[in-house]
């Protein structure tokens, strides 16, 4: 028997999915000729009345209205073809999206790599930034409401908390809270829970989302700090260490202020995101480089020429190295006379500090190799033993700190003109770079506001060979002199490479400290 059809026009094929809300179908559009294909989402009002209420019907409109106009506002958000109340439920009709869920892929193809997440983040985050500029909040971001389209690969958004709300929320005496949180247990923050969502909790939801796409675990198993309520799940994948994680970092803490504040600003922070998963190396182990020649000054000795030159070397040579006490040294000048040299190539020697003295030319041993590397007292050579690491760079000042606020003018006075000026990773603003001590051990970036013409936040690079002593005061400094010990702990960690990203905030300032990709450790100040 064939089921009858929806506003006498709609054939349901099969049910995609069930909930509390109610149910989502995949039907037939019957008034057109090709049967085009869309799927219809049933809400069942919470009120049981034998007819529906009024103001529930021009709700349901208005938010039917608001669908509408975000699906032609945007490609990744299905078009609303139709909505219609029939039986005492309520029913949209949308584009059908072909492809498949965030959550099917991972049941299929397992985890997903850095770049792919990366990728789906980028593509995605436009598409909540338009959202939030209409001043909504979608309220139900998760895997499953995020469709991979086969056309172009791009994430489609679906299934808008909002209009749930409309319909399904119990009113109560007096201004009590709805009986149903919209959202889904596990991807909604604390917030939202309790009925009072914000653009952040959208990039909440997106950010348990990607950790699902990393790790294949869902929110709800993940562990949580019980002081605090952040979410350890970089518990779950040790081996992440990028900035993609520093993003999701940022983007789930617990408290809505210490989030990325907007869409928009989540996405500047992806874009610098590296395409393949960086590799970090444990503090004070340098990462593979490639082999470079010795510093100091190159000395270029030319092969013995012939048995008259090789007597006159042994005879000035050998008595001074006997009588000076010295020892036998191993000089590079070829064979001894009674082997012949095959080598014809330059010698080139190494020396840091001593030059031999011109007068004396040295000569070889009878049973020295055919090449040897010229030894000198005041240093090994590099082939017995290693260079060793430059000991840490102190500045013999401290580091020019200025309080967040402070005209931009009055840093150039105090400064000059900095090394290089840049865009801001944020709108309207401008970075000045300033570089100290040695080349490239410590730089200073100020972040000027265009518009005021003040200082909005300050970031420091300490290259790998900075002491740890100068890191401390210019934290203790950027923060005006008052740095939590949990704050200072967690820098000596990420010195001593036992991690790689510690966020923070006190009063109205925020921060976080970040071992980098090249060792640099970035320590960066702002206002909230």
């Amino acid at each position: 028997m064939m089921q009858p059809l929806l506003n006498n026009r709609y054939r349901i094929v099969k049910t995609l999915g069930r909930g509390g809300f109610g149910e989502t179908f995949l039907a037939v559009d019957t008034h057109l000729p090709s049967g085009k294909k869309c799927v219809i989402k049933q809400l069942k009002p919470a009120i049981e009345a034998p007819e529906i209420p009024q103001w529930i019907q021009e709700r349901f409109q208005r938010e039917a209205a608001i669908l509408e106009e975000l699906g032609a506002g945007s490609e990744q958000i299905p078009k609303l073809a139709a909505y219609f109340a029939e039986n005492g439920n309520f029913y949209l009709v949308q584009e059908w999206i072909e492809g498949e869920t965030l959550t099917q892929k991972v049941a299929q193809t397992g985890t997903l790599s850095e770049a792919e997440v990366t990728r789906i983040l980028v593509n995605l985050l436009p598409v909540l930034d338009y959202i939030h500029s209409r001043r909504i909040v979608h309220r139900d971001v998760k895997p499953d409401n995020i469709i991979l389209r086969v056309a172009d690969g791009l994430p489609v958004l679906i299934d808008f908390g909002a209009v749930k709300e409309a319909i399904t929320t119990v009113i109560k005496p007096g201004n009590a809270p709805p009986s149903q949180a919209i959202g889904t247990p596990g991807y909604m923050p604390s917030e939202q829970a309790a009925g009072r969502p914000v653009y952040a909790s959208d990039l909440y939801s997106l950010g348990l989302t990607a950790v699902f796409l990393l790790t294949g675990v869902i929110p709800q198993a993940l562990e949580t700090n019980e002081q605090t309520g952040e979410i350890l799940w970089r518990r779950v994948a040790p081996g992440l260490h990028s900035q993609l994680a520093t993003v999701i970092d940022k983007a789930i803490r617990f408290h809505p202020r210490d989030r990325f504040t907007n869409a928009q600003e989540m996405l500047s922070a992806l874009q610098f995101c590296p395409n393949t998963p960086p590799v970090i190396y444990p503090r004070g182990t340098p990462a593979p480089q490639p082999v470079q020649p010795p510093t100091g000054k190159t000395v270029v000795v030319a092969p013995p020429q012939g048995e008259e030159e090789h007597d006159w070397l042994k005879l000035v040579v050998l008595p001074v190295l006997f009588v000076g006490g010295l020892g036998i040294f191993a000089f590079a000048l070829g064979f001894s006379l009674f082997l012949p040299r095959e080598e014809s190539d330059p010698i080139v020697v190494t020396q840091t500090e001593v030059e031999p003295t011109p007068e004396v030319e040295p000569t070889p041993e009878p049973s020295l190799e055919p090449e040897t590397t010229l030894e000198t007292e005041e240093e090994p050579t590099p082939e017995e033993e290693p260079t060793p690491i430059p000991p840490p760079v102190k500045p013999e000042n401290p580091l020019p700190i200025f309080p967040l606020g402070t005209n931009g003018e009055e840093i150039l006075q105090a400064l000059g003109e900095p090394n290089s000026k840049n865009k801001g990773y944020y709108p309207d603003t401008v970075a000045w770079s300033y570089e100290y001590s040695e080349p490239n051990s410590v730089k200073i970036r100020y972040i000027i506001n265009e518009k005021t013409g003040k200082l909005s936040e300050t970031e420091i690079y300490f290259s790998p060979s900075v002491a740890l002593e100068v890191m401390e005061q210019s934290l203790n400094d950027l923060l005006g002199g008052n740095t939590p010990e949990y704050i200072k702990e967690g820098l000596r960690e990420i010195y001593a490479g036992q991690n790689d990203m510690r966020s923070f905030s006190q009063e109205n300032l925020e921060g976080w400290i970040r071992l980098e990709q090249n060792q640099e450790i970035f320590l960066r100040i702002g206002k909230k």
